[in-house]
């Protein structure tokens, strides 16, 4: 068993300088967000300029006061990046989409090579990325293990789901996209409801523009779901593009796993939500 699988929490990373442009002034708002998570953060807060740029100095010292925040204020060298890269189990991409949407990113890179899982903001290089490795495993896995597939209607960027033969465990969701006109991300909201119309929770997935018009999207079924209801709208308040159809697979018991390494977001405000749901499945997608 690998030294992940053992370890009773987990250390989340922001690597590279303290930037506005790179979500530093986010962080404080996405650590309390896990304030009750067995979580360690490690955070990169040296400055790229001498006094830092706007809030970065105010923030930093927020930080300084978090008691499971281990802060570097100074420039890490190879050995201690390395070793700090190493210790990490998600790393944490909280880029500004408007200043990243054609840049890469070597912290990204570097985790993905590490298979360290991460969370990227859509719209950007890095959720490109993301979605165009899921839609190549998500397509061969519909293609293999499908056991019942079919058309929904949308309405006003909604559809629903009925468990209908109520074992399903999993499903995926093949949408049919005119990129031509709207923006580049579609924002696929989920709330699971029981046979009593009592919410049991909820999720939150993207699609991104590919070279074609067809991407896909994975959603687990929980126990005790009755109908999952599906809202769709553009990434950052955008106009959503065109979406010829949608099919649902579901998807046979003896599916393997799979939850994709890296989970994507549109809002400061779902990272803690997602966070934790990443904590909670991390032997999957690791």
């Amino acid at each position: 068993c690998d030294a992940w699988q053992k370890k009773s929490e987990r250390t989340i990373s922001y690597l590279g300088d303290a930037r506005p442009e790179k979500g530093f002034l986010q962080l404080p708002r996405v650590i309390n967000a896990l304030a009750r998570e067995r979580v360690q953060f490690q955070v990169q807060a040296n400055y790229n300029i001498p006094g830092g740029e706007g809030g970065v100095a105010k923030c930093r010292k927020k930080l300084r006061n978090i008691e499971n925040v281990a802060l570097f204020e100074t420039a890490l060298n190879a050995e201690k990046y390395s070793a700090a890269l190493k210790k990490t189990d998600i790393m944490l991409i909280l880029y500004d989409p408007e200043q990243y949407y054609a840049r890469s990113s070597g912290i990204f890179a570097e985790a993905m090579a590490a298979g360290i899982p991460a969370l990227v903001p859509a719209d950007t290089w890095m959720s490109a990325q993301v979605c165009k490795e899921r839609n190549e495993q998500l397509g061969k896995i519909a293609a293999q293990f499908g056991a019942r597939q079919f058309n929904v209607e949308i309405t006003n960027g909604e559809f629903v789901w009925k468990n209908e033969r109520g074992y399903t465990a999993k499903i995926i969701l093949r949408f049919i996209v005119n990129w031509a006109n709207g923006c580049d991300s579609i924002c696929i909201q989920a709330a699971v409801e029981n046979e009593d119309r009592a919410e049991l929770g909820q999720a939150v997935d993207y699609v991104e523009r590919e070279r074609g018009n067809e991407c896909f999207a994975l959603f687990s079924v929980p126990r005790r779901c009755n109908a999952i209801k599906f809202h769709l709208n553009g990434t950052y308040e955008q106009k959503m593009p065109k979406i010829y159809s949608v099919e649902v697979i579901e998807l046979c018991a003896n599916t393997p796993e799979f939850g994709g390494i890296c989970r994507i977001f549109d809002s400061y405000d779902q990272c803690g939500a997602i966070l934790r749901d990443m904590i909670e499945h991390y032997p999957i997608i690791r």
